[in-house]
């Protein structure tokens, strides 16, 4: 690396816990008002409040299972059989009577899970000795550090640590509680502390997991983003979340900033960013962005209510439609059908053209207008023709800021 590479990292770094700081600051700032608020009793902490015995259920009168008029559930049958167990019928009956043999079965299939115990299994390297150099050899065993030599004699297995990982970070279960888990169960004994050291070393570990995902994430073409609140050890913070097809990338902070997002993106993105409306996201104008269908189409929905007009109402149903066409092409597949999408959403076919029947033709072509051209509809091409979209050279990057999926 270049002095020059290295001043211009460390300057994209600085700048990064400089936006990070801000952000921190303003979270300290609200922390301490909180407090202050806590401390003079103006807040009270919410509390369920109910005159119902708890774990008593009201009875309605309805019977147990789906409403009436729709189709009963109940589990699936397996497709595989583990064992078989007999039961052999009573020779004699209630009444007294001798029973005989009929050809009729009575079945059911109980799903159930195997007792499982701790499997302890010893791993031996044989040492060797290199007649050249006197080196020590031997194979790598399990934990053991890079000369060889392990580093525990005893130590928890794969499988215990992958459940460990799920019950704390899945199922939001504390320490003390996965140690009992895993006592009363398996018969497995970690200490609450031995957990702590075991989720911290795999943290380390996977670091170079997480640098991974974050370089595929802020390569990618197209990136969906989301951000939800979280509490954990009576801290409230904020989860976000950046994927695409492939990956997820997770980040906890105590922060909802726009620093937050361009820190997990980096600032050389150059995909499209799918999101709500929220201005953490939308503030970047460098990047392109493509709105969440949802959203679009319930405020669509509150334009068409609050001001009620032949154009609202058009404009609403329209963006449906295309959203319905973008989600079934996206099923099939097909390219074509997508092309066909974008063809339907260009400028031409939204609110206001004068042909609806050929802006929704799977077969209609988008014309192509030169930058000095004016459109049929009386109003010139406001794209440059160098800004002409690479996924589709006969439409402008605007279009690519509509949901299509």
């Amino acid at each position: 690396m270049t002095p020059e590479e290295h001043i211009a990292n460390l300057e994209r770094r600085l700048l990064e816990l400089e936006r990070e700081n801000v952000g921190l600051r303003q979270e300290n700032e609200k922390l301490r008002k909180e407090l202050d608020e806590w401390k003079r009793g103006f807040r009270e902490r919410g509390k369920r409040r109910s005159s119902k015995a708890e774990g008593k259920a009201t009875k309605s009168g309805k019977r147990p299972g789906r409403k009436a008029g729709h189709e009963g559930a109940s589990r699936p049958v397996p497709d595989q059989i583990d064992r078989t167990e007999v039961h052999p019928a009573p020779e004699v009956c209630e009444c007294g009577g001798a029973t005989e043999e009929t050809g009729e079965v009575e079945a059911t299939i109980v799903q159930d899970i195997p007792p499982v115990k701790v499997e302890n299994v010893r791993h031996v390297a044989p040492v060797r000795r290199c007649r050249r150099c006197g080196r020590r050899v031997v194979a790598k065993l399990p934990g053991a550090v890079r000369s060889g030599e392990s580093v525990a004699k005893v130590q928890v297995g794969p499988n215990a640590l992958a459940l460990s990982v799920g019950l704390r970070f899945e199922q939001k279960v504390p320490l003390g509680g996965i140690s009992s888990f895993l006592h009363t169960w398996f018969g497995l004994d970690i200490s609450r502390g031995g957990l702590s050291q075991l989720l911290a070393r795999w943290r380390v570990r996977s670091s170079g997991s997480y640098q991974e995902i974050e370089a595929h994430v802020r390569s990618a073409a197209v990136v969906g983003a989301d951000e939800t609140g979280i509490r954990q050890n009576g801290v409230s913070g904020y989860a976000w979340l950046v994927r695409t097809e492939k990956a997820s990338l997770f980040r906890i902070e105590l922060s909802r900033g726009e620093w937050v997002i361009a820190a997990m993106l980096g600032e050389d993105f150059a995909g499209v960013l799918c999101t709500d409306f929220y201005s953490a996201y939308t503030c970047h104008d460098d990047w392109l962005h493509a709105y969440c269908g949802a959203h679009t189409i319930r405020e669509a929905k509150k334009i068409a209510e609050v001001g009620p007009c032949a154009a609202t109402e058009a404009f609403r149903d329209r963006l449906g439609t295309i959203y319905q066409a973008g989600k079934e092409a996206q099923r099939s597949g097909d390219l074509t059908a997508r092309r066909g999408v974008r063809i339907r959403m260009s400028p031409d076919s939204r609110l206001g053209s004068t042909s609806t029947s050929t802006a929704f033709s799977p077969s209609w072509t988008a014309p192509t207008y030169p930058p000095t051209t004016t459109r049929p509809n009386g109003t010139s091409d406001p794209w440059p023709s160098t800004e002409r979209s690479p996924v589709e050279p006969g439409l402008p990057p605007a279009v690519r800021r509509w949901p299509i999926g």
